[in-house]
C-alpha cells in the first residue's frame, strides 16, 4: 500500500504490524507490500518496527519473499528477521520479483491496472480479499490522524497488490486532499513527472518534427510522381520471380517453365505480354545479348568447361549441381540463352524484335496518341481525335508547376536554415558517430572473425559498382598511353581529322605537335586531376585533353568525329573486357547529350549498337551539360525550349514508335538515368521576379541551376509514365550537385 507522506505517531507502530498481517492474509499470491512514511526525526523512507531498513525497489516497494513465510504468509517476526538479511544479498528469484514489483508501481503511476497471475483464480476469494483490504486500509487511515490520503491512493493500493475492489465493496472514507496543496514527491531519475508521462515532447521539438515530416512528405511526392521511389515502378525490375508472384496471386500456373515463356522468346525490351495493353500480364524483362550464366549454376552431366570437380575414381558419381537462388530467374535466363543461339555476349540483329507504334487498346479507332509541349514547357502525352481535339492520356497525372516547385523549394530552404534544425542535425550526427565508434570498439574483433568465416569472399571478390564514371575518363592513364602508342606505330596512315581545310593522318597530327611515340609518357599526357583542380572546373576540363591538345581529345575521346568514334569504341571494348575478366566490377558510364540538335540521340545510339558496345558489367547514364549560353552565343539555339526539345523530343518519339528509332530503342534499354553537369561555382543572377517559361527564355545568360533541375525532372516524370504504360524501362535523375555549389543545389535532391 502506497500512502502520501505525513507524520506518523509512535502509537501507530502496532497498527503497521497489524496491517501487514491482515494484508498478507487477505491477498493471495502477492509478495510485496510497501508503506511509505516519514518519522519524527525527518528521515524519509520505509518504516520497520525494529528499525531495520528492508530492501526496496526503485518504485518504492518493500521486497518480501514467500520463503520467509509460513505457506506463503509473512508474520511480523519473520518480516523483522528477513529485512536485515535482505540488506546483504538478493538471489535471482528475488531479482525477478523486484522487476515485477517495479512494473506494478509504474502501472499505478500511469493509472493502469495490472492483475497478478494468481489473483483471478477464484472469484469468491477475490471478493473476500478485497473486502479485507478495504477494512485494513480504513483502519490504518483512522489510526493515522494526521496523514492525508486521497482517493487516488486507494487505486494505487489495489494496483500495487495486483487486485481490484470486489463488486459492492465499500471504499474507505478518506480525508479530501486538494492537489494544489499536496507536497510533490522528491524528484528521481527513475520516476518521471506526470507532465513527462503525458507529453514527453517540448513545443520546440514538436515544431521541428512537424517541419521535417513535411519535408519528407514533399520528397515522397516528387519521387512518386516521377516513378523513382519504388522498384516495381520500373518494368526493368519485373523479373521472372516477380511474374511468378503475379501469377500466383491470380491463381494461374506459376511454374518456372510457365514464367520463362513458350517455344519462342521475343527480345523486344518490353515487360508486357501485349505491348499495346498496359493492363496485360507481365513477362520477364530481358536484355540482349544474353549475359553469361553464373558459374555456380552447375550442370549434371557437366559440359567440358564446367566448374564441377570430377572425381578421379572410375564410375564415381558426379556431385549434385548447386541450386540457383531463384529457379524462375535461372529458367528464364537459360531460355533466353537457348533461343538466341546459345552463346552469351554474341549480338545478332535478327534476334531482336522492335515494337511498332503504340495502338493503345483503351482508345477508340479514330483516336491516336501524340506528344506535345504544354503551356508550361513540359512534354505531355495526349489523345488526339479526328476533329483535332486532344485530351490528356492520363488525367490523374498532375506534374507540379514551376511555381509549385519553387514554393516547395523555398519552404525546404527555410527549414534547413533554422537554428533548432541545425542543432538537431549536428547532435544527431555526433550521436551516430559516437554510436558507430562504440560499436566498432565493442565488436571489431567479432566482425573480423565473422569475415574470416565467410568462404570465398573478401574485398577483391565482392561485387562493386562505380556509379560516377565519365566515359571519356573511364580508362587509366597507362591504358590510354598504351593505346595511343599502339595506334601511332601500327596505323600511322589513318586519316583521323579534318583541320585547316585538309585531311590529316595520325602521323601528320603528331608531326605537327613535334612528338613521336617514344616521347609520350604519363607526365607528357598530363591527364591526372591533382589538387590544383579542386574547385577549379576550368582546369578540370582541361585534363580531358591529352598533352593539352583539344585535337587529340577529338580524335581519341569523342564519339562524333571524323572517324565516327572508332578509336574510342576500340578502347571501350578493351575496358569492358577487363571488367568482365575481373567479374566483380561493374560501372555506369556517363555519355553526353548536349541538346544542340535532334540527331544527337540517333548518332550516339548508332555508335553503341554498330560497335556492339554491350556488356553485362556496364550500364550507361546520359549527362546533359548546362551550356545554354554557349549555344545561344553561337546561334545554335534561340531559346531554352529549343535545348529541351533537342533532348526530350527524340525520347518521346522513340517511346511512341520505336521503329522510327531502332538503334535508340536498343540503346535505351541499357540507360539508367540522366545527369546534369557543369561548373556549379558560377554566380547565378536572378533578374526575374517570376521565371518565364522556356519558350520565352531568350536571354544570353543561362537559367539558374534549379530552373534546369525542374524542367529535367518534369519532362523525365512525364516520359517515365509513358514508358511504364508501354512496359519499357524508366529513368532516374541523378545530377551533379554540391561539389562546388551551395545548399540550393543540394536541397532539391534531398
Amino acid at each position: 500500500m502506497l500512502l502520501r507522506r505525513g507524520k506518523v505517531e509512535t502509537s501507530s507502530v502496532r497498527h503497521c504490524e497489524q496491517i501487514h498481517e491482515m494484508l498478507r492474509n487477505g491477498t493471495r499470491g502477492s509478495s510485496v507490500i510497501g508503506v511509505e512514511m516519514s518519522s519524527r526525526s525527518g528521515r524519509q523512507g520505509y518504516f520497520s518496527p525494529d528499525g531495520a531498513t528492508p530492501p526496496m525497489t526503485p518504485g518504492g516497494s518493500v521486497l518480501m519473499s514467500p520463503n520467509d513465510s509460513d505457506n506463503g504468509r509473512m508474520t511480523p517476526r519473520a518480516f523483522r528477521g528477513r529485512s536485515r538479511e535482505r540488506d546483504a544479498y538478493f538471489d535471482e528469484r528475488d531479482q525477478m520479483r523486484l522487476q515485477e514489483d517495479d512494473s506494478h508501481y509504474w502501472a499505478s503511476q500511469t493509472g493502469q491496472e495490472t492483475k497478478h497471475a494468481g489473483s483471478s483464480s477464484e472469484p469468491s476469494q477475490l471478493a473476500q480479499s478485497s473486502q479485507t483490504i478495504a477494512q485494513a486500509a480504513d483502519q490504518l487511515a483512522q489510526s493515522l490522524e494526521k496523514t492525508m490520503v486521497s482517493p487516488s491512493d486507494h487505486a494505487a493500493l489495489y494496483a500495487s497488490l495486483g487486485s481490484s475492489p470486489a463488486p459492492g465493496a465499500t471504499i474507505p472514507r478518506c480525508i479530501a486532499v486538494d492537489a494544489s496543496t499536496q507536497t510533490p514527491p522528491p524528484s528521481s531519475p527513475t520516476r518521471p513527472t506526470s507532465q513527462q508521462l503525458e507529453d514527453p515532447l517540448t513545443s520546440e521539438l514538436k515544431a521541428l518534427y512537424k517541419s521535417l515530416h513535411k519535408c519528407m512528405t514533399l520528397r515522397d511526392k516528387f519521387m512518386d510522381i516521377s516513378l523513382q521511389d519504388k522498384l516495381e515502378d520500373n518494368p526493368k525490375n519485373w523479373d521472372a520471380e516477380y511474374c511468378q508472384a503475379w501469377r500466383k496471386e491470380r491463381g494461374l500456373p506459376s511454374d518456372s517453365s510457365d514464367v520463362a515463356g513458350g517455344s519462342q522468346v521475343k527480345v523486344d525490351g518490353c515487360s508486357l505480354q501485349d505491348v499495346d495493353d498496359p493492363h496485360s500480364e507481365p513477362k520477364p524483362w530481358r536484355i540482349y545479348p544474353a549475359p553469361p550464366r553464373p558459374h555456380w549454376e552447375l550442370f549434371n552431366p557437366p559440359p567440358a568447361s564446367s566448374f564441377v570437380v570430377r572425381s578421379q575414381q572410375k564410375g564415381a558419381p558426379l556431385p549434385k549441381p548447386i541450386p540457383p537462388a531463384s529457379p524462375a530467374n535461372a529458367a528464364a535466363a537459360q531460355k533466353l540463352l537457348e533461343e538466341t543461339g546459345g552463346q552469351p555476349g554474341i549480338f545478332d540483329q535478327s534476334n531482336i524484335e522492335i515494337p511498332g507504334e503504340w495502338r493503345c487498346k483503351a482508345l477508340r479507332a479514330d483516336e491516336h496518341v501524340e506528344c506535345a509541349v504544354d503551356d508550361n514547357g513540359v512534354y505531355q502525352v495526349y489523345v488526339k481525335t479526328v476533329d483535332a481535339q486532344r485530351k490528356p492520356l492520363n488525367p490523374s497525372l498532375k506534374i507540379p508547376t514551376l511555381r509549385d516547385y519553387f514554393k516547395d523549394l523555398d519552404y525546404l530552404l527555410s527549414v534547413i536554415s533554422e537554428g533548432p534544425v541545425k542543432s538537431f542535425a549536428w547532435r544527431r550526427l555526433r550521436y551516430l558517430e559516437g554510436k558507430w565508434n562504440l560499436y566498432s570498439l565493442m565488436n571489431e574483433g567479432r566482425e573480423v572473425e565473422g569475415m574470416k568465416r565467410v568462404r570465398h569472399r573478401d574485398f577483391y571478390n565482392v561485387r562493386k559498382v562505380d556509379t560516377h564514371v565519365h566515359h571519356s575518363a573511364s580508362m587509366n592513364q597507362k591504358h590510354l598511353l598504351r593505346f595511343i602508342k599502339a595506334k601511332i606505330k601500327r596505323h600511322p596512315d589513318d586519316v583521323v581529322i579534318y583541320r585547316d581545310g585538309k585531311h590529316l593522318s595520325l602521323a601528320e597530327v603528331f608531326a605537327s605537335l613535334d612528338l613521336t611515340a617514344y616521347d609520350l609518357s604519363i607526365d607528357t599526357l598530363d591527364m591526372h586531376a591533382h589538387r590544383e583542380t579542386f574547385h577549379r572546373f576550368d582546369k578540370f576540363n582541361l585534363k580531358y585533353n591529352p598533352i593539352g591538345e583539344s585535337r587529340l581529345r577529338e580524335i581519341f575521346l569523342k564519339t562524333d568525329n571524323f572517324i565516327q568514334g572508332r578509336y574510342l569504341a576500340e578502347i571501350t571494348k578493351e575496358i569492358m573486357a577487363d571488367l568482365q575478366s575481373s567479374k566483380y566490377q561493374m560501372a555506369e558510364y556517363r555519355v553526353s547529350i548536349y541538346g544542340r540538335n535532334l540527331d544527337e540521340w540517333d548518332k550516339l545510339a548508332s555508335w553503341i549498337v554498330d560497335n556492339e558496345l554491350f556488356s553485362p558489367n556496364v550500364r550507361w547514364l546520359i549527362q546533359v551539360p548546362r551550356l545554354y549560353e554557349v549555344y545561344k552565343s553561337n546561334g545554335t539555339i534561340s531559346t531554352f525550349q529549343d535545348l529541351l526539345t533537342n533532348v526530350f523530343q527524340p525520347l518521346f518519339e522513340c517511346t511512341l514508335n520505336p521503329q522510327r528509332h531502332r538503334n535508340m530503342h536498343i540503346f535505351l534499354q541499357r540507360v539508367v538515368g540522366f545527369d546534369m553537369v557543369d561548373d556549379e561555382s558560377k554566380v547565378e543572377r536572378r533578374f526575374h521576379r517570376k521565371f518565364p517559361t522556356p519558350s520565352k527564355w531568350d536571354h544570353k545568360e543561362s537559367p539558374p541551376y534549379n530552373y534546369w533541375i525542374y524542367y529535367m525532372f518534369a519532362n523525365i516524370a512525364s516520359l517515365n509514365h509513358m514508358r511504364r504504360e508501354r512496359g519499357f524501362n524508366t529513368f532516374v535523375l541523378r545530377p551533379h550537385a554540391g561539389e562546388a555549389g551551395g545548399n540550393r543545389h543540394v536541397a532539391p535532391l534531398e
